[in-house]
């Protein structure tokens, strides 16, 4: 069986069975699903890889992407700057 969850400050073995539900009741009611961007390019990226140079600068590209998540709804992302593989 899994330890009971502690409160703040306290040890598992000063709490009672009445306390580990009060604690057990203050937790999120559930899963929280969020819409996340896990792969997003950085602004090099299109001129890197692509041949296309970027129309806009750092803060600019920083800008737009977060402008571009808020509005599709996405509140994780994570930009992906791989390096690039050299032959030896």
């Amino acid at each position: 069986m899994a330890p009971a969850p502690t409160a703040p400050g306290a040890c598992a073995a000063e709490l009672s069975k009445d306390d580990s539900i009060a604690v057990a009741l203050r937790q999120p009611a559930g899963a929280e699903f969020r819409r996340c961007a896990l792969q997003v390019n950085p602004r090099h990226y299109s001129e890197t890889y692509r041949g296309r140079p970027s129309t806009t600068d750092d803060a600019g590209y920083a800008e737009a992407l977060i402008d571009k998540a808020e509005h599709l709804g996405i509140t994780v992302m994570a930009v992906t700057d791989l390096p690039e593989e050299t032959s030896t």
